[in-house]
């Protein structure tokens, strides 16, 4: 970053790092600087997005990312398993289960190791809560 400000996938990769840290807030500066460089973005921006508003217990603001992608990408897993959570997190419950019975339809096989498995630091201090809500939802434990 110091080389190239303007590079998104640097300022991605800082948002990733602060997230696995527990850094939401700061890590959500540099989702949103992500976001102004490449108005095109990548998706996966915008899962990082959705993960540190989640962290931050910014449910709904959540929710409303997470359907941006999946508007995308409506076979994104990740993206479901998110949608999951967040719903989870805020209370509602049908949505939650709704987004599993989703993600399970793509891919029958899907479970919670599974998705913690894709996580790029699944030791993370808020993993374990995510797991629990997705378990909660439906998703095979």
């Amino acid at each position: 970053m110091a080389v190239d400000p303007n590079l998104a996938d640097a300022q991605q990769v800082a948002a990733t790092v602060l997230i696995c840290l527990g850094e939401h807030e700061e890590a959500l500066r540099y989702v949103r600087r992500c976001l102004r460089l490449t108005p095109g973005l990548p998706d996966f921006y915008l899962i990082c997005n959705a993960e540190a508003l989640i962290g931050l217990g910014r449910f709904a603001e959540a929710q409303a990312v997470v359907q941006r992608i999946l508007a995308r990408r409506p076979e994104w897993l990740m993206a479901h398993g998110l949608a999951a959570i967040a719903y989870g997190a805020a209370g509602a419950h049908e949505a939650a289960r709704a987004a599993v019975t989703r993600l399970r339809a793509l891919n029958a096989r899907f479970t919670v190791p599974l998705w913690r498995s894709f996580l790029f630091y699944p030791d993370r201090e808020d993993v374990p809560g995510f797991c629990t809500l997705l378990a909660s939802a439906g998703l095979p434990a």
